[in-house]
């Protein structure tokens, strides 16, 4: 299969997805709520906004302006839309470009959120790049894929193959709290998403969304392998979802 093939089947896939990663409503709420009184006019940057179910939650619940960025525009165009029907667009400056040359000026944001995102430029290294951005006192809240375990020899060789494969990076839960401490950021609260918030909103529409493609492409043996591909890490999760999760950390500069 060409480049130009994969990518049309990989669009197709994420398309109008509710979310490009596990989230939920009710978990960016609790997130916000961790921050306590927020007084009006604060400019928040959502990196990695994806087609931005939380950057509408927070334009609902934060008096301010966000700054919503993403490399995609098929989901930036998502996002727009989203917004203008749920009456918030006005809140909210649509970017189309790269986490890893913004290019805003220091100190100009009250709160850097990014959910699902932080992987793309490693949780340390996303950590020490945007605390430049934060003014004093800044909140900086993310969520990223943590081992639950701290011994590595836990693990089914499965599981543990599979992730060491698909995201080398992934740290446990301890060594992040580590990597929090060590760059000089208050943690404020950590919290693991609970199992529905994978399913309801990425999980479970990717699984029916691979489906309705593979009697799409029924005929063709690449794309069908490509789809075969993305099942696999749905069933990891169905088997293995006890030995990792989605953990947010709110942290303040």
């Amino acid at each position: 299969m060409d480049d130009r093939m994969s990518d049309i089947i990989t669009e197709e896939m994420f398309m109008n997805l509710p979310r490009e990663g596990p989230g939920d409503n009710e978990e960016t709420r609790r997130a916000i709520s961790v921050l306590g009184f927020l007084p009006r006019g604060l400019h928040v940057l959502d990196i990695g906004c994806g087609p931005g179910e939380q950057t509408i939650e927070l334009a609902r619940k934060i008096n301010g302006r966000i700054t919503a960025l993403d490399i995609n525009q098929m989901f930036l165009n998502e996002l727009k839309r989203r917004a203008k029907h749920a009456g918030v667009l006005e809140k909210i400056d649509i970017i189309n470009g790269s986490m890893f040359n913004m290019g805003f000026a220091n100190a100009s944001f009250d709160i850097i959120w990014a959910e699902a995102a932080i992987y793309i430029m490693g949780f340390e290294n996303g950590l020490m790049e945007w605390r430049k951005l934060l003014k004093d006192g800044g909140y900086i809240v993310v969520s990223d894929m943590c081992w639950s375990c701290d011994d590595m020899d836990e693990l089914p060789d499965e599981i543990r193959h599979f992730w060491e494969r698909e995201a080398p990076e992934m740290n446990t839960l301890s060594i992040n709290k580590a990597i929090v401490e060590k760059l000089g950021y208050k943690l404020l609260d950590c919290f693991m998403i609970p199992e529905s918030a994978w399913w309801k909103n990425y999980y479970g529409p990717l699984e029916e969304r691979i489906g309705q493609l593979k009697k799409k492409y029924t005929d063709q043996p690449e794309a069908i392998e490509l789809l075969d591909n993305g099942l696999v890490e749905i069933d990891m999760f169905r088997k293995y979802s006890g030995y990792y999760g989605y953990y947010f950390f709110v942290m303040q500069a």
